[in-house]
């Protein structure tokens, strides 16, 4: 597999509050050998659940299956857009242990990545 290569996984979970079947897809964009740039989108579209809620069991499964540690990713959450809004991609940091959320702009991710942003 070439660094370019793109990984994409539909990862199903199963909300704390009740016995729904949610699902998350993982694209996973190869930067180099040290590191990705992994896009984390909630498919389910529950109202009231978010793929924030589930940020650090999607950290372990990168980390588990991927042997990436969070300061080898940069990790994107990804909201599809709405009758209202357009998307928004949120990039999580981790700072002194806590976790911070910034909007990226699609522009900025797609040169970051150096590939257009897929459109579903």
């Amino acid at each position: 597999m070439s660094f370019s290569d793109e990984i994409k996984i539909i990862v199903n979970w199963l909300s704390e509050e009740d016995d729904e079947l949610n699902q998350y897809r993982l694209r996973i964009y190869w930067l180099n050998s040290m590191g990705a740039v992994v896009v984390a989108s909630n498919i389910t579209f529950f109202p009231g659940r978010t793929i924030a809620d589930i940020t650090p069991q999607i950290i372990y499964f990168i980390n588990e299956n991927f042997d990436l540690s969070v300061n080898e990713v940069m990790l994107i959450e990804h909201y599809p857009n709405s009758n209202l809004h357009e998307d928004v991609y949120l990039h999580l940091l981790f700072v002194n242990n806590e976790l911070t959320r910034y909007e990226i702009g699609k522009d900025r991710l797609m040169c970051l990545l150096g590939l257009p942003i897929w459109q579903e």
